[in-house]
C-alpha cells in the first residue's frame, strides 16, 4: 500500500509539472502576441532603431544580423526543422519509410526509374516532390532510404518556412508566419514524411499568390521554382487557381515576374486539373451527401483547434463544436472587411474553405467519419494552418479590437498545441527494412513496413539505378 501511496503521489507531481509548464507556455504565448501587438507595423525599422539604442551594443549587433534578409530567412528555417525534429522526435530517431514512401515513390523509383516514374500519378494528381526525393535516395545504399526520406523531408518543410519568411512583409510577421506551419496543434501525421508533404508545402501558395513579389532576385527565382514543385505535388495548385487569377489582374501586377510566376502556377494548375479529370470517377457514388459532408468538413476546419477549450465551458461536445465554430467564424471574417492585411486573411480564409470543399466533395460518399475530431488530420492541417496565418495579420493591424481578436486566437491555439505537442511514436519496422535491404536488387525481397503494409521488391537490373 505504501508503495501505491508513494506512485500515485510522483504520478500527482508529474501531472501538476505537466499542467504548470502547459500554462507557462500559454501566458508565454499571450505575452508574445501582446508585445508583438504594442509594436507599430508601420513604423518597424524605427521602433527597432529605438530598441537597439537603449539595449546596447550587443543588442545592436543582434538587430543588425536579424535585419539581414538571409540570416532572417535562414534562422526561420533552421528553427522551423528544431520544432519539427522536437515534435516528432522518434521519426529522427529511428528512420523508417512509411505509407506510400515505401510502396508507392521509394518501389515506383525502383521498379521504372526517375523519369518513367516522375510523373506517374497516384491517387489522382501529381506527386512531384516526393517523387523527386525517391530520385535523390536512389543515389544512396538502400540501407539509407529511410535516413534520406526523413531528412529530405524536414528540409522540404524549412523549405517552406523559408519561402514564407521572405515575402515583403514586416519581419517580424514574415518569420512568425515561417514558423507557424509547425506550431499548429496538429497531431503530426503529415509531419516528417515525403509522402505528406503535399499539405505542408501548399500552405505558402496563398501567401506568395497575394503578395508583393520580392525585391531579391534569388527570392524570386526561390518562389518560381516553390510555387512550381509545390504545383505539381498535390491537387491543391487547381484550388488556388482564383488567386494567380486575381494577381494577374491587378494593376500593380502585370511585371514580367509575376505574368512568369502566375504563368507557371495557372499551368500547373490547369494540368493538374486536367489529371483529376481524366482520373474522376464519373458521376458521385449513390448515397452521396456533398453538402451534409461539406458543413462537417467546414464545422471542423474552424472548431478543432479550439474544441478542447470550449468543452470545458459548454459540456455538450456537440454544442461546443457549434460554439467553437461560430465564435471563431464571425469575428475572422468581420476582419476581413477592414485592415492593411485583409488581403491575406481573405486569402487564407478562401483557401481554408476550398480545402474543406474538396475534402466533403472526395468524401461526399461515406463522409460521416470526418466529424470525428483529432482523426485523419492530413485533411484538416491546411485549416489549421491558414486559421494561424490570420490569427497573425491581426497582431500586426492598427486597429486596437482587431489586435484583441488576435491575442484571443493566437493563446487559445497555444493552449491547443501545448496538448498536442509531441507525435505519438509509430510501430517501428526499421529493423525490418535494416535486415531486408541489403538483399535487395540481388534477390526479390518482401518487405513488411509501417503501417503494416507489404511490398515485394524484385530483382533489379542497372539500367533501372
Amino acid at each position: 500500500m505504501p508503495a501505491f501511496l508513494a506512485a500515485r503521489d510522483i504520478a500527482s507531481h508529474r501531472m501538476t509539472l505537466v499542467r504548470v509548464i502547459k500554462l507557462l507556455v500559454v501566458l508565454l504565448a499571450a505575452a508574445t502576441s501582446i508585445a508583438v501587438t504594442i509594436r507599430c507595423a508601420t513604423d518597424e525599422s524605427s521602433n527597432e532603431r529605438a530598441s537597439i539604442e537603449k539595449h546596447g551594443s550587443s543588442l545592436r549587433a543582434l538587430g543588425k544580423l536579424w535585419a539581414t534578409t538571409s540570416f532572417r530567412i535562414i534562422a526561420v528555417a533552421g528553427i522551423t526543422v528544431l520544432v519539427l525534429m522536437t515534435r516528432t522526435l522518434s521519426a529522427f530517431m529511428v528512420p523508417q519509410l512509411v505509407i506510400e514512401d515505401a510502396g508507392i515513390f521509394w518501389l515506383g523509383q525502383y521498379t521504372n526509374g526517375f523519369w518513367a516514374s516522375l510523373f506517374e500519378s497516384y491517387a489522382g494528381y501529381e506527386h512531384a516532390i516526393p517523387r523527386l526525393i525517391a530520385g535523390v535516395a536512389d543515389w544512396f545504399p538502400y540501407a539509407w532510404a529511410p535516413v534520406v526520406y526523413v531528412w529530405a523531408a524536414a528540409a522540404v518543410t524549412g523549405w517552406t518556412a523559408a519561402t514564407i519568411a521572405s515575402l515583403p512583409l514586416p519581419r517580424a510577421m514574415s518569420a512568425i508566419l515561417g514558423v507557424s506551419i509547425v506550431l499548429v496543434a496538429h497531431g503530426g501525421e503529415v509531419w516528417a514524411s515525403a509522402t505528406n508533404l503535399q499539405w505542408i508545402t501548399a500552405t505558402a501558395l496563398p501567401l506568395i499568390a497575394v503578395t508583393e513579389p520580392p525585391a531579391s532576385l534569388f527570392a524570386r527565382a526561390n518562389q518560381c521554382a516553390f510555387v512550381l514543385l509545390a504545383s505539381l505535388s498535390g491537387p491543391f495548385s487547381a484550388i488556388a487557381a482564383p488567386m494567380w487569377v486575381y494577381r494577374i489582374t491587378r494593376q500593380s501586377h502585370r511585371s514580367l515576374f509575376d505574368v512568369a510566376l502566375c504563368g507557371v502556377a495557372l499551368g500547373c494548375g490547369v494540368f493538374t486539373l486536367f489529371v483529376l479529370v481524366i482520373h474522376s470517377t464519373g458521376s458521385p457514388e449513390p448515397g452521396s451527401q456533398f453538402l451534409l459532408t461539406l458543413a462537417i468538413a467546414l464545422k471542423r476546419s474552424f472548431a478543432e483547434v479550439f474544441l478542447e477549450t470550449a468543452s470545458r465551458i459548454v459540456r455538450n461536445v456537440n454544442l461546443a463544436k457549434t460554439a467553437a465554430f461560430f465564435c471563431v467564424l464571425v469575428p475572422l471574417v468581420a476582419c476581413c472587411v477592414v485592415g492593411r492585411y485583409r488581403n491575406l486573411r481573405i486569402a487564407c480564409l478562401w483557401f481554408l474553405f476550398c480545402v474543406a470543399a474538396a475534402t466533403a466533395w472526395h468524401w461526399r460518399a461515406g463522409g460521416a467519419f470526418l466529424d470525428e475530431y483529432y482523426a485523419n488530420e492530413r485533411y484538416f492541417y491546411i485549416p489549421m494552418v491558414m486559421l494561424a496565418f490570420s490569427a497573425v495579420t491581426l497582431l500586426f493591424e492598427e486597429e486596437r479590437p482587431i489586435k484583441f481578436v488576435g491575442v484571443c486566437l493566437m493563446t487559445l491555439m497555444a493552449a491547443s498545441t501545448v496538448n498536442r505537442f509531441q507525435k505519438m511514436a509509430a510501430a517501428d519496422y526499421s529493423r525490418e527494412w535494416a535486415e531486408k535491404s541489403r538483399h535487395i536488387g540481388k534477390q526479390p525481397v518482401e518487405i513488411e513496413y509501417y503501417p503494416g503494409w507489404r511490398m515485394t521488391v524484385p530483382v533489379r537490373t542497372a539500367s533501372r539505378r
